[in-house]
């Protein structure tokens, strides 16, 4: 029996160790270059051993394929000798996915040319958000980012020449989204959908939901957006500093709001990719500025802690700091809020420490990040959102029942 639970805890272990490895190779590939340091410790990882059926399928749902596959061809070709330790249909199958979304956003990128040239002949002001802007002009080549939509920012008074241009287009509103009522008091209108339905553009008016804790003057994030070319097009894109806090917020505003988006851990690379891209052009004192002015801290320390825990982002330690010293919480709920994000990023693939309901993670996040626990303690924070947790579980399964005994009811009717 001893020997039995000895060996039983030996494969956990071994498993254990497989899977960090994992996670570590994932979050070295994971972007566009490699230090010396880090491409050693990738080699010596892949020499180690990992279950590469496992690795594809994380890298997959976290939507960084074609990134890592470029990265890791680079290894390759940098490295000799170190293709035999990786099975061949596993590079091709990352190759594949690569080329299918370099083909993919090349079919995307004429129709947002095509878009774009239109709101620029209707004299419509508008700033390119997120996916077009980063494969564009951030990242090396635009194969490298996925994209699932397209965001422009528009102002209010815009909003129904966009819908009506994008009708004229050939797209319709969303069919698996809300009603369009519900998008009444959002801050972007309903999804359009292409007719080919590859693509769908998402026409937004300000950067966060009404809804979310936080003030912001969007007429101040128009005054410093900056004039690129997009696709061919003259257009608008954020500033550096305020392409920084829209993308923590974007990060934080899933993360309260219970919504496990596929491109939460993308989401992190494409901070990491920024902030290395525009290093020397970010102003630092504007975002501690901003963040202290609007009470926002915490939802802007929380994400630039993770890229420089686990993608090494280059942030200034000051900034860390400062930014931490204005969340208004305890060590202990800052302890925990930090490993249900890496949970919550990783969700997929982090098994380790046992079962966390996702609806706990959000709930927990929820009440420290928007302040919503901050008078009553970790303790009241902690069961707050197990109660928030349980009741969630007890609603659905008394509507499920009800559903179930209507059923009943109508056959007893028929019969």
């Amino acid at each position: 029996m001893c020997l039995r639970r000895g060996l039983l805890r030996l494969n956990r272990n071994k498993s254990a160790s497989l899977e960090k490895r994992e996670e570590r190779l994932l979050l070295l590939l994971s972007r566009t270059s490699l230090t010396p340091k880090q491409k050693k410790e990738s080699i010596d990882i892949i020499r180690d051993g990992i279950l590469w059926e496992r690795f594809l399928s994380n890298v997959s749902e976290l939507e960084v394929s074609p990134l890592v596959y470029n990265t890791l061809s680079s290894l390759i070709g940098e490295c000799k000798g170190i293709e035999v330790l990786i099975p061949r249909v596993y590079v091709d199958e990352l190759k594949r996915s690569y080329y299918l979304n370099a083909s993919r956003n090349m079919v995307l990128f004429r129709e947002v040319g095509r878009i774009l040239s239109s709101l620029n002949r209707l004299g419509i002001p508008f700033i390119v958000l997120k996916g077009a802007y980063f494969a564009e002009l951030v990242y090396p080549n635009r194969a490298l980012r996925t994209m699932t939509d397209v965001d422009i920012l528009v102002r209010k008074e815009d909003v129904k020449t966009c819908e009506a241009l994008l009708r004229e287009s050939g797209y319709s509103p969303c069919r698996d989204s809300a009603p369009s009522d519900y998008y009444a008091d959002l801050h972007h209108i309903i999804p359009y959908d292409s007719g080919d339905g590859l693509i769908r553009m998402e026409v937004h008016t300000h950067i966060v939901k009404p809804t979310f804790p936080v003030v912001l003057d969007i007429e101040g994030f128009w005054r410093r957006a900056k004039r690129v070319e997009i696709a061919g097009n003259d257009t608008l894109v954020l500033s550096p500093e305020d392409t920084v806090l829209h993308l923590c917020l974007h990060f934080c505003v899933h993360l309260v709001n219970g919504r496990s988006y596929a491109g939460r851990f993308r989401g992190m690379c494409d901070i990491c990719e920024f902030l290395e891209k525009f290093k020397t052009e970010i102003n630092w004192d504007f975002i501690l500025k901003e963040s202290m002015e609007h009470k926002m801290a915490p939802c802007i320390y929380y994400p630039l802690w993770f890229v420089r825990e686990f993608l090494d982002a280059d942030i200034p330690e000051d900034v860390l700091l400062r930014l931490k010293g204005e969340v208004p919480f305890g060590s202990l709920e800052d302890r925990v809020l930090k490993a249900l994000i890496k949970r919550f990023v990783f969700l997929s693939s982090d098994t380790e420490g046992g079962f966390i309901p996702e609806g706990f993670i959000y709930s927990f996040s929820k009440r420290v990040l928007t302040g919503c626990g901050e008078k009553k303690g970790f303790i009241g924070v902690f069961f707050g959102a197990v109660l928030e947790v349980i009741w969630a579980y007890l609603r659905g399964y008394f509507v499920f029942a009800s559903r179930g005994i209507r059923r009943l009811s109508f056959r007893e009717v028929g019969n």
